[in-house]
C-alpha cells in the first residue's frame, strides 16, 4: 500500500493546512471540542464524527496516528509518546506535504481505544486540514507546511481540572491517578511539547482568573508579522450583570524573545467552554445568565 497516491478529489484551490499543538486532554481535538467547533462555526460547515473527522470544507487529522509504537511498544521503549523518538515526524512530515499539493495519502490509524495500530485509511485533501496533536509545530518539514500554527497554552492547575473532567468520566480514573499522570509526562511535556509555543503564529493561552477557578483568564497572544490577521481593540471592555464579570484588554509583549500582541479575558468558565445555551447545572451556578446566550 503506497503511503502517498494520486487524489480522485481535484480542489480549486491549495489546502490550507492548519496545525494545533497542545497537551493531550486540552480541548484541541474532537469535533465537539471548544476550539474545532468554534472553527466550524467559523467557515459555516460540519464535519462527520469518526477516527478522522471529515466534511465538505474539512478534515481533521489526529497526529498521534503517526506514534511509532502502539501501547505495548511504548511500554516495551519506556518512552512516553510526548517523546519525539515514539513519533514518526518523516512521514508525518511528507504525507502533510503530499496533502497540500491535492495528493492523497494512506494514513496510518493509532487506536486509542485498544492501544494497537489499526490498518491505515485513505485521506483525500480538503479546503481545510487541521492537524491536531502534540507535535504539529516541532518537526520543521511538517512546520513548513502549516499555513497557520496554533498553541493551546493550559497552565497546569486548568489542565488538572479539565484532565479530572475527562479522565474521571471516561476513563474511570481517580483524581490522584490524575495528576501522578501529569505529573510523570511533565518532563517530556517540557522537552518536546511546550517549546513548540515559540514557533506558533497564535498562542492561547488558559490560566485560572484573579478569583481562581472554575472563572479563566483567557489570553490570545499574536506574533506580529505573524500568519494570523492582527486582533486589535480600540480600547479596554467590561461586561457586567454576571459573576465575575468580563473583560477584554489588549497589551504589546515581548513574549519569549519575539514581539508578541496579546488581547486578554475574563470570563466565566461556560462562556468559554460552551457554543450553546448554559447548561441546567451552569445556570444554577450563574442565574442571572438565563435566557441568554453563552457565545456572545
Amino acid at each position: 500500500m503506497e503511503p502517498i497516491l494520486d487524489s480522485k478529489k481535484k480542489l480549486e484551490d491549495t489546502p490550507v493546512i492548519v496545525g494545533v499543538a497542545a497537551d493531550s486532554g486540552c480541548g484541541k481535538r474532537k469535533p465537539q471540542s471548544t476550539f474545532l467547533r468554534r472553527i466550524l462555526g467559523a467557515l459555516g460547515t460540519e464535519v462527520e464524527p469518526g477516527h478522522t473527522a471529515i466534511g465538505d470544507m474539512m478534515t481533521v487529522i489526529c497526529l498521534d496516528d503517526y506514534h511509532t509504537n502502539d501501547r505495548a511498544g511504548r511500554k516495551a521503549t519506556g518512552l512516553t509518546a510526548l517523546d519525539a523518538r515514539e513519533n514518526d515526524f518523516d512521514l508525518m512530515g511528507v504525507q502533510i506535504e503530499a496533502l497540500k499539493k491535492g495528493k492523497a495519502v494512506y494514513k496510518p490509524i493509532y487506536n486509542h481505544d485498544t492501544g494497537n495500530k489499526d490498518p491505515p485509511e485513505l485521506i483525500e485533501p480538503n479546503k481545510v486540514m487541521v492537524f491536531e496533536g502534540l507535535h504539529p509545530i516541532y518537526d520543521e518539514k511538517a512546520r513548513t507546511q502549516l499555513d497557520l500554527a496554533i498553541y493551546i497554552d493550559i497552565v497546569n492547575d486548568v489542565k488538572f481540572a479539565w484532565k479530572v473532567q475527562r479522565d474521571v468520566e471516561e476513563r474511570g480514573w481517580t483524581e490522584e491517578q490524575v495528576r501522578e499522570d501529569i505529573e510523570k509526562r511533565l518532563p517530556d511535556f517540557s522537552k518536546y511539547v511546550d517549546p513548540q509555543k515559540a514557533n506558533a503564529d497564535v498562542v492561547l493561552r488558559y490560566e485560572p482568573s484573579d478569583q481562581g477557578l472554575p472563572y479563566l483568564k483567557v489570553k490570545l497572544i499574536q506574533k506580529k508579522g505573524g500568519n494570523f490577521p492582527m486582533v486589535t481593540l480600540k480600547k479596554d471592555l467590561e461586561l457586567k450583570g454576571s459573576k465575575p464579570g468580563a473583560t477584554l484588554k489588549m497589551y504589546d509583549d515581548d513574549w519569549r524573545g519575539s514581539n508578541r500582541q496579546s488581547r486578554e479575558s475574563r470570563v466565566p468558565p461556560f462562556w468559554l467552554l460552551q457554543s450553546t445555551e448554559p447548561s441546567a447545572h451552569q445556570l444554577d451556578q450563574f442565574p442571572e445568565m438565563s435566557g441568554s446566550s453563552a457565545t456572545r
